[in-house]
């Protein structure tokens, strides 16, 4: 009798569980809005039902997501299957657990991981892990591993999709997710659009519209590269990352994608940067290739064919994917690659003939403006500036004409709204501008 009843809480114990998983995997189907983990999930799921492997997998952050067309490189290395596996915001932890993944999937030869002059500062951002936690199958032992090694325990509870995705419990939101899936399913999940004229276009690479406008590049204010600010957790994992290749027998090859020229000169020691990712290339065997220093980047790769400051957008990433895919080729040609990069960015910057960036800091003082301009440019040159104003949406009126003045200071203007205008430009350059920003109130 009493292992009767033994029995029967263990059944009940069993029906319970399944009942809380089988709820908390509908709720999850109904209220996780769509993202590009459903299209990517999907492309990984019909390579493996057709059992088809991967030659070579981009994995990163969204530098790799938005820059690395799949497609090209398929075309320009003459391999069969291109996967890129970026997210936004992906951590170096994400990297080698996702790849550890994927590598129980296929067997690739190549491994591209895309690193920046930040990749080893910590940003401890969760909804950065979650999107690679969306990537890998569901209770795999990858994933699981992930989850209890990468998710602090403040964080546990996001793995939930009930708990993270709650603000979508009414019809609504529900109505719209089953929409979308639907769509989705129709039209091969391709076209996810997350807004900023992006989509999902397939093999995990995101396809952007947006562009920035010429000379309008904005930064992030001066920044500075400092290795005793480097996370050692985030290192290890990249030391994790060399020898899951070097056990699996895999090439790795370490590449930086592009930024702005803009954001490269507000790092006021980029250099180190690249200097310490070829340092640790070398030690460990590795090939790293910086596509911010191709030649005659300025001239194929303009303002307009980036994202944003740190990101290109679909056009800048069709050029870049199909330069760098040609680098690799000549690596496995046994040529020389030194002879499409600029050393250093001092070689760099003697092709940069521009102010690459203006901005202004805009301070309330009672009924007046004071307006501090600077600007990012080669030291030999000597940039003049022009303060410009606009009221409720009219003309732009100059209320500075040019010259080497850094402060200004002027009435609030009256009116609903208005914008100030800076501009930049060398002395003796009779253009209207090399550079400018807009700042509106």
């Amino acid at each position: 009798m009493h292992s009767s009843k033994m029995k029967d809480r263990v059944l009940s114990l069993i029906c319970l569980l399944v009942l809380l998983v089988v709820t908390e995997l509908t709720l999850g189907y109904l209220l996780e809005p769509e993202s590009y983990s459903w299209s990517y999930n999907y492309d990984v799921k019909q390579l493996e039902k057709a059992d088809e492997d991967v030659d070579m997998i981009l994995i990163g952050a969204s530098r790799v997501l938005r820059t690395f067309e799949p497609a090209i490189f398929e075309e320009e290395l003459g391999i069969s299957r291109c996967l890129n596996a970026g997210t936004s915001m992906q951590l170096l932890s994400g990297s080698y657990y996702h790849l550890k993944y994927l590598l129980t999937k296929f067997d690739p030869e190549y491994v591209v991981l895309g690193v920046t002059w930040n990749s080893l500062l910590r940003d401890d951002s969760t909804q950065a892990k979650l999107i690679v936690d969306d990537r890998m199958g569901f209770m795999s032992p990858t994933k699981l591993m992930y989850e209890a090694q990468v998710f602090s325990m403040d964080e546990k509870s996001y793995l939930l999709d009930s708990w993270r995705f709650r603000d979508n419990f009414k019809p609504s939101a529900i109505i719209n997710n089953i929409k979308s899936r639907v769509y989705l399913k129709n039209h091969d999940y391709i076209g996810y659009n997350a807004g900023y004229g992006s989509y999902y276009a397939g093999m995990g690479f995101v396809y952007s519209h947006q562009s920035v406008m010429t000379g309008n590049a904005t930064t992030d204010g001066i920044q500075v590269f400092n290795t005793e600010e480097f996370d050692l957790e985030l290192l290890s994992y990249l030391d994790k990352i060399v020898a899951l290749c070097q056990e699996e027998g895999i090439t790795l090859y370490l590449v930086s994608a592009p930024m702005t020229t803009a954001y490269m000169y507000s790092i006021s020691n980029y250099q180190d940067a690249i200097d310490y990712f070829e340092e640790y290339a070398k030690n460990n065997g590795l090939l790293y290739h910086n596509t911010n220093y191709l030649k005659d980047r300025e001239s194929f790769l303009p303002d307009t064919l980036m994202h944003d400051s740190t990101h290109v957008n679909g056009e800048g990433a069709k050029i870049i994917s199909r330069k760098y895919a040609q680098v690799l080729k000549s690596v496995w040609d046994g040529e020389d690659t030194a002879q499409y990069f600029y050393k250093d960015f001092d070689e760099y910057a003697t092709a940069v003939e521009r102010i690459v960036s203006v901005s202004a800091e805009i301070e309330t003082q009672e009924d007046r403006l004071i307006v501090h301009v600077s600007s990012l440019q080669n030291e030999d040159m000597i940039p003049e500036y022009e303060l410009l104003l606009s009221v409720d949406g009219g003309e732009y009126e100059s209320i500075s004409a040019y010259s080497k003045q850094t402060e200004y200071e002027l009435a609030i203007p009256q009116g609903d709204s208005y914008t100030i205008r800076v501009q930049a430009r060398q002395i003796g350059n009779e253009q209207a501008y090399e550079a400018y920003q807009e700042y509106q109130y």
